[in-house]
């Protein structure tokens, strides 16, 4: 499915990049970002409801 945000939220200070994947996120509605971004978007955590985890992480939630 192709989203298109309707914002771009300013949530990680220090990678602009990193705006845009939580704006598709939110605006897919997803339930899960999976990232290998350790010095941004890990720390995080979470957003909006929206789990932000490392591919091993993602792996075990979609097998249980």
């Amino acid at each position: 499915m192709l989203v298109v945000p309707a914002s771009v939220p300013r949530v990680v200070a220090a990678d602009s990049d990193d705006h845009h994947v939580i704006a598709a996120a939110l605006a897919a509605r997803a339930e899960l970002i999976v990232t290998g971004d350790r010095k941004h978007l890990l720390p995080i955590g979470n957003h909006q409801g929206i789990a932000i985890v490392e591919a091993s992480e993602a792996l075990r939630r979609l097998t249980v």
